[in-house]
């Protein structure tokens, strides 16, 4: 009898990423001020460097030969921005890991990468971090996320996946519930479905938040109390009804649903008995 020995697998801890570069071309690591860097980087051509700064020397590295080289990170690197170093926004083209690299912020972090497409996993990487704004803005190309996100001490969510069109699914589960503010976070996602669970009871911003997602149509937003749209997206009659079900007991408050196709086929008392203001047309 052949006895099978179980596979050990190592979870994969660094940073991650996929740049594409042309002849003689350079990528520049887009770290900022006020945050520790002490980190060594494989470029992916044979050549490593230490970088202790945002200002390094050692961030811009320039290639030889047109590829796509797989860079990779260890060590500390608190945050990237490349809202305020744009240089190389357009050559990264994939997350391959996160990585536990300490992050304390992802404001802005991938923002404006045009050319990139997936971020496959590391998601459980980001349980410090407590500013997402903006972190994958403007994405346009960027249609993949990691099954498990860590954002449990996230405070502010704005514009996180804005302007993501081809971003058609969000993980099943995204514990947002410490979120405070939510405007533009998913302004024209083309997801069909939001997270199952999806807790925004400490919410008190969500203006624009499903701003031209015309392709929503179910989904809820559990335990929201603050003025809220969700005008035209795909929702059907039972789908309105589910949404106003999760929504929290208020006094005074808006919900506007005109557009959806279940208008006329929902109950809307379901949300005014809880103190809901429900608009339709």
């Amino acid at each position: 009898m052949i006895q099978r020995i179980p596979k050990s697998y190592t979870k994969e801890t660094r940073f991650i990423t996929d740049w594409t570069v042309g002849v003689g071309e350079s990528i520049t690591l887009p770290l900022v001020t006020g945050y520790t860097y002490n980190f060594t980087v494989d470029w992916g051509d044979g050549s490593t460097n230490t970088i202790t700064a945002y200002d390094d020397s050692n961030r811009i590295h320039t290639y030889v030969l047109a590829k796509t080289y797989r860079v990779i990170i260890e060590g500390t690197c608190q945050t990237w921005n490349f809202n305020a170093v744009p240089t190389s926004k357009d050559k990264l083209n994939k997350i391959v890991c996160l990585g536990d690299v300490e992050w304390t912020s992802c404001s802005n972090s991938f923002a404006y990468c045009s050319e990139l497409t997936e971020w496959v996993s590391g998601g459980e990487y980001l349980g410090n971090v407590t500013n997402f704004e903006q972190m994958f803005r403007s994405c346009f190309y960027l249609d993949l996320l990691p099954p498990v996100m860590n954002l449990k001490n996230g405070t502010n969510f704005n514009w996180m996946f804005r302007y993501d069109w081809r971003l058609i699914s969000l993980p099943v589960i995204m514990n947002v519930s410490n979120g405070t503010s939510f405007r533009g976070m998913l302004q024209s996602v083309k997801m069909t479905q939001l997270p199952t669970i999806f807790d925004v009871s400490n919410g008190t911003l969500f203006t624009d938040i499903f701003t031209n997602c015309s392709n929503l149509s179910s989904g809820t937003l559990q335990g929201c109390k603050e003025d809220i749209s969700i005008e035209n997206c795909n929702f059907d009659g039972d789908g309105l009804n589910a949404f106003y079900t999760d929504l929290a007991t208020v006094t005074g408050k808006t919900i506007t649903v005109t557009g959806n196709p279940g208008v006329g086929n929902d109950d809307p008392t379901i949300a005014t008995a809880k103190g809901w203001t429900v608009v339709s047309s």
